[in-house]
């Protein structure tokens, strides 16, 4: 991540981010800038039976793009049925 340089100082506790840099950082990777605080990483999971895998084999996580479409066609879904 060439833009958070200061990232691994973030990480081993030397420095700590702004409030500015943490919103752009959540943006970039999109994640929830109360997630970024937490101690242990939040376990994502599909919302939807995942048929995407052959023969039963097991995914390890959701990649971010597979989860960003899913949110915005739920978001959508909610707004088709108002």
């Amino acid at each position: 991540m060439g833009q958070f340089h200061a990232l691994p100082q973030w990480l081993n506790g030397e420095d700590d981010p702004t409030m500015t840099q943490l919103e752009h950082l959540a943006q970039k990777t999109h994640t929830a800038i109360g997630d970024l605080l937490l101690a242990e990483v939040p376990v994502e999971t599909v919302p939807i039976p995942d048929y995407r895998t052959v023969a039963d084999a097991h995914r390890s996580s959701p990649s971010v793009n597979l989860l960003d479409s899913i949110y915005i066609c739920e978001r959508r879904h909610d707004w088709y049925r108002r």
